[in-house]
């Protein structure tokens, strides 16, 4: 099954994780710091990059680009040239390899000689029924975009959440959040310094935003050199986010993502100079600022940042592979076994339509009545392997030696949204 084979490369991509990250620990990390340090981890960034090109699902593959060819890829930088880094507070190598390669950090004001909390944050379980009943609802309606965003934000705070939570568990330390509830930001400052993504934000804040700005303190007067530091740091984050998004669909960069970034650096240096011209007069109420931020946030969105989304199907494909994983752990009584795929020709009801998705690189539809059957194929940006060839193969192979079954193959790589289909004419072309 294409799902237990993506499984597996997705292991052995993290077994290579676990090679580099010691690679890094024992070789790298005695090494003086600057340009010998950072030379000899050219081969870990490099690999880093290319990982997820060993992976087909955008699920997978956006995992990898994200947390490894990022977020690990900068904390290897910054602690490339800083002596006193993250990375070189933790003397063992499972602590190292643990803080390198997750969206992890420990919270800067917890008592050392505190036990940290044993509890799981009280909206967890509220945020996980949430993000559950959203991808029920998102199966049953046509694609909308609302709804998608809101369930893989939720998506991404429980599955982070969990881990920073069974991390600290496990060390026996408090870690920071993966986010502060970015829907309360008051500022763009707000939303993107503190509240979104903060592991990112620290990240960026060490290995461009620091350096840019010592740079700039030497040509301008030390209160605007933060400005093309911020705008430098906007820059870099936008064409990282594009460099995930090629990860993921595999398709030309239409460069809208970075120009989304380019666009927010614009408005938080826009923000801070008038702060810094106008003062306290500036300041709105947190009703009126409030509800302005996360609009213009979801407006440059739908705008920027989510129509390449849409184009590539990657909605589509994430939801997939939620559902197709859940089910290869999780199969229900009438979901079909790991080791089948999806139904059997010979199971499906001849009097009434019947859809199943098909979790390989592709997405299918199979809708039946009588003795014709339509089977379209959605395919999916990122294209087909040879796993997926030779399964739509041995499908469509069942559905012909189905008896009274006629086939209609038909491709919809440009299908986009999915509408409803129709059965085959009896005097269409049998595959």
């Amino acid at each position: 099954m294409e799902g237990e084979h993506e499984l597996k490369n997705f292991l052995k991509a993290w077994a290579t994780i676990i090679a580099s990250l010691s690679y890094s620990y024992f070789i790298s990390s005695n090494l003086q710091k600057g340009i010998p340090r950072f030379l000899s981890l050219l081969p870990v960034f490099s690999l880093f990059t290319l990982l997820p090109f060993s992976l087909n699902r955008p699920l997978f593959s956006g995992f990898l680009s994200g947390f490894i060819s990022f977020l690990s890829n900068f904390k290897l930088l910054h602690f490339s040239f800083n002596q006193e880094t993250p990375l070189s507070a933790h003397k063992s190598l499972f602590h190292f390899i643990l803080f390198a390669s997750l969206p992890i950090k420990i919270k800067q004001n917890y008592p050392q000689n505190q036990a940290p909390t044993r509890v799981l944050p009280l909206n967890l379980g509220l945020k996980s029924l949430i993000c559950a009943l959203l991808l029920f609802v998102y199966q049953k309606i046509n694609r909308n975009l609302l709804i998608f965003c809101c369930w893989m934000y939720l998506f991404n705070d429980v599955a982070l959440r969990s881990c920073a939570t069974l991390v600290g568990y496990i060390l026996g330390v408090e870690l920071e959040p993966p986010s502060d509830e970015p829907y309360m930001a008051t500022s763009l400052q707000d939303f993107w310094g503190r509240r979104w993504n903060p592991m990112v934000s620290d990240a960026l804040r060490h290995t461009i935003y620091e350096p840019m700005r010592s740079f700039w303190a030497k040509y301008l007067d030390r209160d605007w050199a933060p400005a093309p530091a911020l705008l430098a740091t906007f820059v870099v984050s936008g064409l990282m986010h594009e460099l995930v998004f090629y990860h993921v669909t595999r398709v030309k960069p239409t460069w809208e993502v970075t120009w989304f970034f380019v666009l927010h650096g614009m408005c938080v240096v826009l923000e801070v100079v008038m702060k810094r011209v106008m003062g306290p007069r500036l300041r709105l109420h947190w009703a009126v600022s409030g509800p302005l931020t996360v609009g213009f946030v979801i407006l440059s969105g739908y705008w920027l940042f989510f129509p390449q989304v849409m184009r590539s199907n990657v909605d589509v494909g994430v939801m997939e592979d939620v559902i197709g994983e859940s089910l290869l752990f999780f199969p229900g009584p009438e979901s079909p076994s790991p080791s089948e795929g999806w139904a059997k020709p010979a199971d499906v009801d001849d009097e009434a339509s019947h859809q199943s998705s098909y979790n390989t690189g592709t997405r299918a539809a199979l809708v039946s009545q009588g003795t014709h059957c339509l089977f379209v194929v959605h395919n999916i940006p990122w294209g087909w392997s040879p796993s997926v060839q030779q399964n739509m193969s041995l499908e469509m192979q069942k559905l012909r030696n189905h008896p009274g079954m006629k086939l209609r193959i038909a491709d919809s790589s440009a299908a986009g949204p999915r509408r409803k289909l129709t059965p085959a004419d009896p005097g269409d072309e049998q595959g």
